[in-house]
């Protein structure tokens, strides 16, 4: 069964864990129960039989929205969950109007996710990531309009 809910900063710990096994890099707990405090928050974890399988945090002001972290564990990625988690932080917020996010412009399938569910580009940040290699990529922002809803 997958389930999508709500998280606060009771899960914290949950979010760190995920984060862990979805980047190189990952926040701590206390790094997410902050973002979790920060007004306009908007976060969600997605289960598969009650094991959390991945995450998203936005924060939404003014009717605009920017997905801050994202990330689906390993062993659950290409079900579709990434793609349910950003369809549900647009149902849960009916008035965004736009949806940001910022990927590594050298991370190949997460900019070809983001084109297949919408997002198209909208400027770049250049050297905004820094690899462990001492390389810098830039950082690709991309925008999702969603449509009108009545």
């Amino acid at each position: 069964m997958i389930q999508i809910v709500g998280a606060n900063a009771a899960h914290a710990g949950v979010l760190a864990a995920l984060h862990s096994r979805c980047f190189e890099k990952p926040w701590n707990k206390k790094a997410f129960t902050d973002l979790l405090n920060v007004p306009g928050m908007i976060a969600l974890i997605v289960q598969k039989n009650d094991t959390p399988a991945g995450f998203i945090l936005a924060q939404s002001v003014d009717g605009e929205a920017e997905i801050i972290t994202i990330g689906v564990s390993p062993e659950f990625q290409r079900m579709g969950f990434a793609s349910g988690l950003i369809n549900a932080i647009l149902e849960a917020s009916p008035e965004l109007t736009k949806l940001f996010i910022e990927v590594d412009e050298s991370n190949e399938n997460a900019r070809s996710f983001y084109t297949q569910v919408g997002f198209f580009p909208n400027g770049r940040r250049k050297n905004y990531y820094h690899h462990d290699d001492g390389t810098k990529s830039d950082a690709l922002m991309m925008v999702l309009a969603p449509p009108a809803r009545a």
